[in-house]
C-alpha cells in the first residue's frame, strides 16, 4: 500500500457488470493526452519509496496503445507495472498471446484478471483461462481476483468453485484474491442475502492506497471516485509534484484509524463525543455499507478534525503504530508520537 500507487487510465468499461461500486460505462472518453499520463509517471519515479504503479479502470484495454506506451514508461523510469483487466477482449488464445506478448516486452510484471458470477454473465471464464495462459508464457506473473457477497457464498467457496471450472493446471502458481462486494454505483441495486452475523464486523478498511484518477486529482481510496471535499483527496498533478502529495498520504491523520481500528469503532468513539448525529442509520451497519459509513463520517469537518486531534494523542498514537505494524508489518507509526513528529 505503501510502495505501489494506483493509476486509473480510463473510467470507460464495456461490460456494465451488475456489482460495478463505480458504475463504469462507455461515456464521453476520459483519457488525459499521453504527456499527461507520462509526466504523472516521471512525478512518481522521483519518490524513492514508489516502486510500482498499478495500472486500473474501467478497462485498461480499450486503449491498448496507450496502455502499452505507459508500461513502457514505467519501465523506463524504473517502477515496476501491473494492470487489472475483465479479460473481455481475450476471446482467443492468440489475442491473448499476442497482446500479453506485447506488454511484456514493454515491461509488464503482472496481470490481474477479476472475475466472478457477475463478470461471467458478460464474459467467458475462457477468457480468463485464456490470459492467464498467455501470461505464464510471456514472463507475466498472473492473479485472478474474485468478489462475493458478504453472507452469501463465503471467500473460500467461492474460490474453490473457481478452481474447479478452471482445473489445477491452468491455475498452478496463480494467486487469487477475495474481496466482498460494497454498496456503491450499480452494486447498490443488488440483494445482499441472509441474516446479519451476530457480531458486527469491525469494518477495516485495506484499501486505502494513493490511487491517480483520469483528471489528476490523487485520492488516497482505491475504490470508487470520492467528492471533492474529501480528505482522501490528497491532491492535484496537474498543480504539484508527487512527493508532497505522497507525503500527504504518508502522514494522514484519518487514514490509520481507517485501517486499524475499523469504522465501527471509530462511530462508538463519535457517539460518545456526541458528533454522531445524522449516523444514527449505521448503528446496526453491514460488511456492504462500509463504504457508505466512510463517506458518511468523513463528510462532517467537526469529525475529520475529532480524529485528527485524537491522532497527535501519545497513547492513540501507540496503539495504532501496534496495529499498523501487526497488520500490515509497516512500522512508521511504531515508537513517533504525535509530540515526536512535529518537534
Amino acid at each position: 500500500m505503501r510502495s505501489e500507487v494506483g493509476l486509473v487510465m480510463t473510467e470507460q468499461c464495456p461490460v456494465g457488470c451488475r456489482h460495478c461500486l463505480a458504475s463504469h460505462a462507455m461515456e464521453a472518453p476520459d483519457l488525459p493526452p499521453l504527456e499527461t499520463h507520462l509526466s504523472w509517471i516521471a512525478k512518481v519515479s522521483e519518490v524513492e519509496r514508489c516502486k510500482s504503479i498499478s495500472i486500473t479502470g474501467g478497462e485498461p484495454f480499450l486503449y491498448f496503445q496507450r496502455l502499452e506506451q505507459v508500461v513502457e514508461c514505467c519501465r523506463a523510469r524504473g517502477l515496476g507495472a501491473t494492470v487489472i483487466t475483465s479479460a473481455h477482449w481475450a476471446t482467443s488464445g492468440e489475442i491473448a498471446t499476442d497482446k500479453l506478448k506485447q506488454l511484456s516486452q514493454a515491461g509488464l510484471d503482472g496481470i490481474t484478471v477479476s472475475t466472478d458470477d457477475y463478470h461471467q454473465e458478460c464474459i467467458s471464464l475462457a477468457n480468463v483461462s485464456n490470459v492467464v495462459c498467455a501470461a505464464k508464457e510471456n514472463g507475466v506473473s498472473p492473479r485472478i481476483a474474485v468478489t462475493y457477497l458478504p453472507r452469501g457464498r463465503s471467500a473460500e467457496q467461492v474460490i474453490g468453485d473457481l478452481r474447479d471450472r478452471l482445473g489445477q493446471h491452468t491455475l498452478e502458481g496463480v494467486q487469487i484474491e477475495a474481496g466482498g462486494i460494497v454498496k456503491l454505483g450499480r452494486a447498490h441495486e443488488l440483494e445482499f442475502p441472509g441474516p446479519r452475523k451476530k457480531a458486527q464486523p469491525k469494518l477495516v478498511c485495506n484499501a486505502l492506497g494513493p490511487s491517480i484518477r483520469p483528471s489528476g486529482t490523487v485520492e488516497s481510496c482505491c475504490r470508487a471516485p470520492l467528492p471533492g471535499t474529501s480528505p482522501l483527496v490528497i491532491g492535484d498533478l496537474n498543480t504539484e509534484g508527487f512527493q508532497p502529495i505522497y507525503q500527504r498520504f504518508l502522514d494522514h491523520a484519518i487514514i490509520p484509524f481507517i485501517q486499524t481500528w475499523g469504522l465501527i469503532e471509530m462511530l462508538g468513539r463519535l457517539v460518545d463525543e456526541k458528533l454522531a448525529s445524522g449516523l444514527e442509520s449505521y448503528h446496526d451497519v453491514t460488511e456492504e455499507e462500509i463504504c457508505e459509513l466512510c463517506h458518511a463520517i468523513l463528510s462532517s469537518p467537526a469529525r475529520v478534525s475529532f480524529f485528527a486531534e485524537l491522532f497527535h494523542d501519545p497513547e492513540v498514537r501507540r496503539r495504532l503504530g501496534i496495529l499498523t505494524f501487526v497488520l500490515y508489518g509497516d512500522p512508521a507509526l511504531l515508537g513517533e508520537t504525535g509530540e515526536d513528529k512535529h518537534a
